[in-house]
């Protein structure tokens, strides 16, 4: 029965030693995450800042601008817990 006892408390330290490690893991791929998605946001601000060289509009520019308009509502539906809903409204409040 000691035996038992020693073997279930080992293998309860070493889960717990797991899961500490699997959360470091975690912490730091969710601060490197963090990072990447800021960068790609510094990297679309710079995309941006390139279109106000663009030549006038065309109906194909047009679309893709709406396709990514589009997608970044989903993405910061999905990030904020928003809905596209509430966004859209916050959008349209900016065209007053």
């Amino acid at each position: 029965m000691n035996t038992e006892r020693t073997t279930d408390a080992n293998d309860t330290n070493a889960t717990n030693a797991t899961n500490a490690t699997r959360a470091g893991d975690a912490s730091s791929a969710g601060k490197r995450t963090l990072a990447e998605i800021a960068s790609l946001i510094d990297w679309f601000e710079c995309e941006l800042a390139k279109q106000d060289d663009e030549p006038e509009a065309t109906w194909p520019r047009l679309g893709t601008l709406t396709e990514v308009r589009e997608r970044l509502m989903d993405a910061l539906a999905l990030f904020s817990g928003f809905d596209r809903a509430e966004i859209q409204r916050s959008l349209d409040e900016l065209r007053c």
